[in-house]
């Protein structure tokens, strides 16, 4: 038996932590990546739709978060 294999299998709500822990941090990588998107449209005409777009994602990861915190 390796050490990497768990010895009690995870039950339904450790799945769901972990799902949601993954979501969160899958979450923040895409906003990270549209806030430096939203920096670099800065110098196109188009940075008032890349604003809203970043703005947008991080306001509804907040209540993502807000609705999801007590699974953490």
């Amino acid at each position: 038996m390796s050490d990497f294999e768990p010895t009690e299998p995870e039950t339904a709500r450790e799945q769901q932590r972990r799902a949601v822990a993954r979501t969160r941090w899958l979450w923040t990588s895409a906003n990270i990546v549209l806030a430096v998107v939203a920096i670099w449209s800065f110098t196109t005409n188009l940075w008032e739709a890349f604003i809203t777009l970043f703005l947008a994602s991080a306001l509804l990861q907040l209540v993502w978060m807000k609705r999801h915190i007590s699974e953490l």
